[in-house]
C-alpha cells in the first residue's frame, strides 16, 4: 500500500447540507472519518480543502493536504491539483459522505488492481439494481437472477473508488467497460446527503457502539 494515496475531497461549502463536510458525526467531523479509514487501511490520505480550518487540522495531526481551488462542476478537478503535487501508483477517492467503511476493503480493492492475469482499470463498490424498464427506447424485462438475459445496474455508491493513476493520466477518466464493481448492502452503500441522512447515520453508528 505505500504506493497508494487516498484522496479526500473536503471542501468549504455544501448547497444541502451547510459546512456538511466538518459536521459533528459523534464527536468527530465529518471528513476525519475518511482520514481515519484510510491510515488504517495502510493508504497515505490526502486532505484536499478550500477551508482554513481543515489546513490547520491538517498540519496538527502530520496529515498531507492540498489547497484546493474549488470548482464544484468536476470531481477530477479536484483529483487533478492533488495527482499535481503528489506521486502514486493507485488512488482511492474517498469521499466524507460515506464515513462506514468495510475493514479491508480498500486493500481488497488495491489487490484487484494488481492481479497479476488481469488488471482492471478501476474497482469501485456499487449498488446492484435489478433492470426492470426502459434504457432509451428498449424496455428490459428482469426475470430471474441467474438467468443470462436478466440485466444489472452497477451503480458507484460513492463509497470507495480505487484508479489505476497511469490509467488515469492517459484517459482522463475513472470508470470505463473494464472498470470492476464490488456489489455492497446497507448500510455501507448509503451517503449523507442531507439532514436526514446524518440522523439515519448517527442512528446507525450508536447502534454499532
Amino acid at each position: 500500500m505505500e504506493n497508494v494515496i487516498a484522496i479526500i475531497p473536503a471542501k468549504a461549502t455544501s448547497e444541502r447540507v451547510p459546512g456538511k463536510n466538518r459536521r459533528l458525526l459523534l464527536g468527530e467531523e465529518l471528513y476525519q472519518y475518511s482520514v481515519v479509514y484510510a491510515t488504517a487501511e495502510g493508504a497515505k490520505p490526502v486532505v484536499s480543502t478550500d477551508d482554513e480550518d481543515i489546513v490547520a487540522w491538517c498540519e496538527k495531526m502530520d496529515v498531507a493536504c492540498v489547497r484546493e481551488v474549488v470548482d464544484d462542476s468536476n470531481m477530477v478537478n479536484c483529483i487533478d491539483q492533488v495527482l499535481a503535487l503528489v506521486d502514486c501508483r493507485y488512488f482511492a477517492l474517498l469521499q466524507p459522505t460515506s464515513p462506514l467503511r468495510r475493514v479491508g476493503l480498500l486493500r481488497t480493492m488495491v489487490e484487484r488492481l494488481t492481479f497479476p492475469l488481469y488488471s482492471y482499470p478501476s474497482v469501485y463498490t456499487s449498488r446492484k439494481l435489478k433492470i426492470i424498464g426502459h434504457i432509451g427506447d428498449e424496455f428490459q424485462m428482469a426475470t430471474r437472477d441467474q438467468d443470462p438475459q436478466t440485466r444489472f445496474l452497477h451503480q458507484f455508491d460513492g463509497n470507495l473508488l480505487v484508479v489505476d493513476a497511469e490509467w488515469y493520466a492517459s484517459s482522463h477518466c475513472l470508470f470505463d467497460n473494464y472498470s470492476l464493481p464490488i456489489e455492497q448492502e446497507v448500510p455501507f452503500n448509503l451517503q449523507i446527503d442531507t439532514e436526514t441522512d446524518f440522523k439515519v447515520f448517527e442512528a446507525l453508528m450508536q447502534a454499532a457502539l
